[in-house]
Formats: structure tokens, C-alpha cells, sequence
């Protein structure tokens, strides 16, 4: 049954990322790819708050495999963000490159945080 939990969540992620992607963005972060790190940013936060949740109730297995592992990992893309800083250095666009990087690992960690503290203050409701 874990196996079915995991196939679902990710097959719902991996299709709400394909329907992000279709936005474009236009504008001063154009140059930035907005849809990679939406989904990375919303991975996060959900992966987190889940997260602190199972610390409370461990038992809730469908969490771990339906959302944390299953919808989790198939909305976040790492390989996505790896090719587009490779294609940002390949081009030695490197203000590009290191700015993706600190915005994306800077929002992903606070949202992870933030997240993390709302699921455990949630369970204490």
C-alpha cells in the first residue's frame, strides 16, 4: 500500500509542476527560472510542516509516503535547478548563477523553517 501512497503523490506533484512550468514570467526576474524555484519553495514548506507534524504523530505513515515522499519529491526538481545554473555557468552568465542559487537556497531554508515551526504550533492546537 506505501508503494500506492508514493506513486499517487507523486504522480499529482509531477503534474501540478508541468502545469506551473507552462507559466512564463515576464519582468525583472525574467532571467530567472520563477516555476523551478516556486515548486522547490513550495516543496519545502510542505515537506516541512508535514515534517513537524510526524514528530507528533509518527503513526500517520500516509504523511511519510503520500505527501512528504510521494508529493514532495515528484514536485521538487533538483535536476531542474542543476541544469539551469549548468546552463547559467555554460553561458558565464555568472551574476545569474549565483544569485538563482542564494535566492532559491535563502527562500527554500526560511520557508523551510518557517514551516516547520507552524506544523509543530499546529499540533499543539
Amino acid at each position: 500500500m506505501n508503494f500506492l501512497y508514493i506513486f499517487l503523490g507523486g504522480g499529482i506533484a509531477c503534474v501540478l509542476r508541468y502545469s506551473l512550468s507552462l507559466f512564463t514570467f515576464s519582468g525583472v526576474f525574467s532571467n530567472i527560472p520563477l516555476s523551478t524555484l516556486f515548486v522547490n519553495a513550495l516543496s519545502s514548506f510542505i515537506l516541512a510542516y508535514e515534517a513537524a507534524r510526524f514528530e507528533v504523530f509518527p503513526n500517520e505513515k500516509i504523511i511519510t509516503h503520500f505527501l512528504i515522499i510521494g508529493f514532495c519529491g515528484g514536485l521538487s526538481t533538483f535536476s531542474s535547478f542543476t541544469a539551469e545554473n549548468f546552463h547559467y555557468a555554460k553561458t558565464q552568465n555568472y551574476l545569474f548563477l549565483g544569485l538563482y542559487i542564494f535566492i532559491s537556497v535563502v527562500i527554500c531554508l526560511l520557508l523551510f523553517h518557517f514551516a516547520y515551526k507552524l506544523g509543530l504550533k499546529s499540533n499543539s492546537l
